[in-house]
């Protein structure tokens, strides 16, 4: 599925442009996902689509759901007026888009792009407290891109990935979380299995403008997603862990289609770092929403 903005060359801003995606009619939603679908994130990049028209492409996954934790973490917010009201539920929501800057860097199967994700964890039903967003994750990359139909162990690896990832929660003093990594990232299938690992460095930071030095003991040095797709059921799992320090995490997903355009969506997480504000938090969080378009 790909997300068509159309938009004149008076509309300004990409926040624009990104509401211009989601209002799409359901008419042109259901055109949109009658396309053949492409195999890997860079491949969906790569394609090429006539008309003078902006055309933003998922890179991740696009949902929104509703979710309950075990145990909502306020002590890290303990400086928010409302942190001893926050409440265990909240509407759980991430935009991810991608755009190609400039397709055929080197050679017609490459690329050179950029993505944005946000994640979103939104206290919607806390009106006693103005209902606040507790936390939101930016999520900026710059990458090349490259697709592949490369043979290994009767796998076949569909893409390949490497660029420069910031990723913060824009808040200020000791609410603030940032880190910025160089990653690779590559994609293989065999039959119906999907792996995509992503693995990174992160780039060191002086002592006095480390948010969280510790983040790596939380968050490891990759994430490894595995998605399985049975007749019109996608059920995917990934895990960031740290061998070293035995902290990590585990998110399943299952999502099934609605119609053309959106997918049923569950999701469990369980572990440390669902969010960069609880980097050091453990919990465990469910939910249930929809799906725009699943990775797969």
């Amino acid at each position: 599925m790909q997300l068509a903005c159309y938009c004149s060359p008076k509309t300004a801003g990409l926040s624009l442009a990104l509401l211009t995606c989601m209002a799409m009619t359901p008419a042109q939603a259901s055109e949109v996902a009658s396309h053949d679908r492409p195999d890997s994130i860079i491949a969906r990049l790569l394609e090429k689509n006539t008309g003078h028209y902006f055309m933003l492409y998922p890179y991740e996954s696009n949902y929104v759901i509703q979710t309950y934790t075990s145990n909502i973490n306020r002590q890290s917010i303990h400086s928010y007026s409302w942190s001893e009201h926050a409440r265990k539920d909240e509407t759980k929501f991430q935009i991810s888009l991608g755009f190609p800057i400039y397709r055929g860097i080197f050679g017609e199967n490459s690329l050179l792009g950029a993505s944005y994700t946000q994640r979103s964890w939104w206290q919607s039903l806390n009106a006693s407290q103005s209902s606040p967003f507790r936390e939101t994750n930016y999520e900026p990359q710059l990458f090349v891109g490259f697709t592949t139909d490369y043979q290994l162990l009767g796998w076949t690896i569909k893409d390949v990935e490497m660029g420069f990832n910031h990723q913060s929660n824009g808040r200020p003093e000791q609410t603030s979380r940032s880190w910025n990594r160089l990653y690779a990232r590559s994609m293989a299938t065999y039959n119906n299995f999907t792996l995509d690992l992503k693995l990174w460095y992160r780039i060191p930071e002086s002592a006095k403008n480390d948010d969280n030095p510790d983040m790596t003991r939380y968050m490891g040095y990759y994430r490894l997603l595995m998605g399985y797709q049975w007749d019109n059921n996608t059920f995917t799992a990934q895990t960031h862990y740290n061998w070293q320090s035995g902290y990590g995490n585990v998110e399943l997903g299952w999502s099934y289609p609605i119609n053309d355009a959106i997918r049923l969506y569950a999701q469990l997480f369980s572990g440390y770092g669902e969010s960069m504000i609880d980097y050091n938090y453990k919990q465990t969080r469910f939910g249930l929403g929809v799906m725009l378009n699943d990775l797969f």
